[in-house]
This record gives structure tokens, C-alpha cells and sequence, in this order.
């Protein structure tokens, strides 16, 4: 049953009084007692009145003043998850009865307020102000606070607000303080999928799984052999029984895609981005990009990612790249489509061209609108013999009016290249389904 509405003039009423409801009962306390016990003991407990109302204007503002308080990203956070941030308090005395509010440049403008009575324990709001209440706050604890993140991005916070009432709760004093150095690294979502598709016209089909073959390698399509350990390799491949003979990490060795090298290649080209931000089509390109070189690295498959771009940046995992997770994670991040002011960033067609100019890629993946489709066409670029082309396409118009519902899937056009396949996607594709049958 739902319950009922507060009219606006009694919340209003409310929100103005807030903490003074005290107040409010010793003047109806006070104003009886004058009227039954006389006027000299009214002007005694006026006083007390007036001493306690000084008192809590006065008092929080003693353990303010020496405030200092540091933050810092706990662990690992991703777009559309959520991310920590843990406080440290730099102060001659604890602070009781405290508030903390942080300003967050990555969600919607929306105020959000929640109390929590213990000193350890996070919370989550999903705000551009998160709010931490305290009993107390001494230099041991870690508070954290808990937020939603909408974007992928680097934001640094500069400041904190810190709020005392202590000692009586009837009024609270608020003191930003600087924070130093204190950035957020949010990194593109990761959806996980099971393995990149074959692009040649017969597929290959996954083999049985057996007790020497792990769940990983079934994406991969023929067990070939063992080889050296190489830094980056999936700690799933490792062949102990091998290992232990030669006195050394042995790993298991697939055919097939496991052999391949793929290109990926995204579309940096402010006018091809489309939707606003973040669910803009850059943002889903940025999305299968990093899902991709996920499992990539995961799985010790080589892949090559190239953007163009104000910012142009080429990372590889896999195969002999001495590349990190945080390599191709970090260029994600930082990739940006909005900054034109350079004059000289190139087309989508000449990003290819570069990226294939010397390489031997056995698989080119691309990730385009399709209002670009005319600008790029596949079967001039020059593809290595045999290499065939994996093309996503995602639908401008679902970016403008994402509730309608827009063809997606695996599709095939007639007269195409047989090692050509097109996946085509939309605003509101559950990029997980898609993916995971890639």
C-alpha cells in the first residue's frame, strides 16, 4: 500500500526546522512554566536555553580547525559498476558526530542523503553528492563511500566537505577541505565473452571438454602441443604434468584461433560518434573493445588495437607483446573523441590502412556506424592473403530513439566476401548475448 503524500507546505516546514525540534519543545516547556510557576524561573531556563543554543553553534567549530583528511580509489572499478573511495583522517582529536560529502563529476545532478551509525561499514548512493555519516571518526578508521559509476573516464577530486555537530546534533558546521592527489580511474565496462568467432565460411566446432582441456579452451578449435611459459599466458593453459618433467612452466598450445592474429581497429572520428554521452556509439565501440582484449588476454590470443584519434595510441596482448592488462585498459580509458582541435586526425580508412600497412593479421575487426559503411570500403584495404574481416555495425538511429526496437545479429549479405561476417548491434543490445556467442 502506498504511502501517503506530505503536503509541500508541512515539508517544507520540516526541512526548515530539521534539527531545532528541541528547541522547539524547552520554548513550549518554558512558556508553561511561566504560566504556572511564575516569571523568574522562566528567565532561568531562557538562559539555559540561549547558553545551549551558543554552545552548539560554537563547539563544532573547535575540531574543525585542524582538519586534514586524504582519499584514495580502493581496488579496481569499471563503467557502469561502482567504485570506493577510502578516506583517512589527519587530526590531534577524534571527530565525533561527523558528515562526509564528496562532490562526483561522473552522475547525474540529483541530491542523495542516507545515514549510516556504524564507523566501517560502506554505503552506496548513486548521486553527484555521496553523504557518510559518522559517530565518531578517529585517525584508525577508513571510512569509504560507495558510488555508482555512469562513465569511464580519469576524475580527480580536489576537495571534501566535512561536516561536525557535535556535542548536541542541533546544528552542523561544514569545512571543505583540499584533497591532494586524489584521482579516480574508472575503466571501460567488460563483458565477458567466450571466444572472437571464426570468420571463414565453415565454423569450427568446439570440442568436447575432456579432463586435460579447461573451459577456457574450449573456444579454441585443436590442441596442437605444449610450449615455454611466456609472460602473460593464462595461468588455465599451464600443463603441470609437463611443468614438472622439464622443470619448468609448460603450457598447452591450440590451433586454429589460438594461431591467429587479429587486428581491432576503432573509430576515433568525432563525426561518427552518435547518441549523447555516455550512451553514445563511441562508448559501445569502447565497450567490445575492451571486452575483446579481456579475453585476449586471458586467454593468450594476439591481438593488435589501434585507434586514431587527437590521442592515436596502438597496444597488442598476446602472443609475444610484453603488453599489460593495464596497457590497453589505460589507453581506453583515456580515449576521447570530442577533442577536435588538432586539424590533422585521420579518417577511419586512413587508421586502417596505417594499421595494416606491414602487418600480417589473420582477422580484421571492425567497429563502425552504419552511416559510415560507404566511407570504408572492405575490399579495397589491403588485407594479407587469406585474412578475412569481422564487421560490427552498430545502428545510428537507435542512438536518437534507443526504446524502438532495431534489427541486430549475425547477418550476411549477398555477393559478400565469404570470410567476411557482419554483426550488427544497436543502442540497447545486450552486448552480453552477442558477445558470449562470438
Amino acid at each position: 500500500m502506498a504511502a501517503a503524500s506530505t503536503h509541500p507546505a508541512l515539508a517544507a516546514t520540516r526541512a526548515q526546522l530539521g534539527g531545532h525540534r528541541l528547541l522547539l519543545v524547552i520554548a513550549v516547556v518554558c512558556f508553561l512554566v511561566a504560566w504556572n510557576r511564575g516569571i523568574n524561573l522562566l528567565y532561568g531556563m531562557v538562559a539555559l536555553v540561549l547558553a545551549l543554543w551558543l554552545a552548539s553553534w560554537l563547539l563544532p567549530l573547535l575540531p574543525l580547525r585542524s582538519v586534514q583528511v586524504s582519499a584514495r580509489q580502493s581496488g579496481q572499478a569499471h563503467a557502469n559498476g561502482k567504485v570506493s573511495i577510502e578516506y583517512r583522517l589527519r587530526s590531534h582529536a577524534p571527530l565525533a558526530m561527523c558528515v562526509i560529502e564528496q562532490s562526483l563529476p561522473f552522475v547525474s545532478n540529483s541530491y542523495s542523503e542516507s545515514t549510516d551509525t556504524e564507523n566501517v561499514n560502506s554505503e552506496t548512493t548513486e548521486s553527484a553528492i555521496a553523504r557518510r555519516t559518522l559517530v565518531c571518526w578517529t585517525t584508525e578508521d577508513r571510512p569509504v563511500i560507495q558510488v555508482a559509476t555512469g562513465q569511464r573516464g580519469l576524475f580527480e577530486l580536489t576537495h571534501v566537505r566535512v561536516g561536525c555537530s557535535w556535542p548536541f546534533g542541533l546544528k552542523t558546521h561544514y569545512r571543505t577541505v583540499p584533497l591532494a592527489h586524489c584521482q579516480l580511474l574508472i575503466e571501460p565496462e567488460i563483458v565477458p565473452i567466450t571466444a572472437i568467432p571464426a570468420t571463414t565460411a565453415a565454423q569450427p566446432q568446439p570440442m568436447a571438454p575432456t579432463p586435460t582441456h579447461s573451459s577456457a579452451a574450449l573456444a579454441h578449435n585443436e590442441y596442437a602441443g605444449i610450449r615455454d611459459y611466456r609472460h602473460g599466458d593464462s595461468l588455465r593453459h599451464v600443463h603441470w604434468a609437463a611443468s614438472a618433467r622439464h622443470q619448468q612452466m609448460m603450457v598447452r598450445e591450440f590451433d586454429s584461433i589460438s594461431h591467429q592474429d587479429f587486428l581491432l581497429v576503432l573509430d576515433a572520428d568525432p563525426a561518427s560518434n552518435l547518441g549523447p554521452y555516455p550512451r553514445c556509439s563511441f562508448e559501445h565501440s569502447i565497450t567490445l573493445a575492451a571486452s575483446m582484449m579481456h579475453w585476449a588476454q586471458q586467454n593468450g590470443v594476439s591481438i593488435r588495437l589501434v585507434c586514431g584519434g587527437q590521442h592515436p595510441f596502438d597496444v597488442a596482448v598476446g602472443g609475444n607483446s610484453r603488453s599489460q592488462e593495464g596497457d590497453y585498459l589505460m589507453a581506453l580509458t583515456r580515449a576521447n573523441p570530442w577533442q577536435t582541435h588538432s586539424l590533422n586526425v585521420q579518417t577511419y580508412e586512413s587508421v586502417i590502412g596505417s594499421a595494416l600497412t606491414g602487418a600480417n593479421a589473420s582477422t580484421l575487426i571492425l567497429i563502425r556506424n552504419q552511416s559510415q559503411l560507404t566511407k570504408v570500403d572492405v575490399s579495397r584495404l589491403p588485407l594479407a592473403s587469406g585474412a578475412s574481416v569481422l564487421d560490427i555495425q552498430l545502428c545510428d538511429a537507435s542512438f536518437d530513439q534507443p526504446m524502438q526496437q532495431w534489427p541486430e545479429g549475425w547477418q550476411s549479405e549477398p555477393g559478400t566476401n565469404p570470410n567476411r561476417r557482419i554483426l550488427k548491434l544497436h543502442a540497447s543490445s545486450r552486448l552480453q548475448r552477442w558477445l558470449r556467442e562470438m
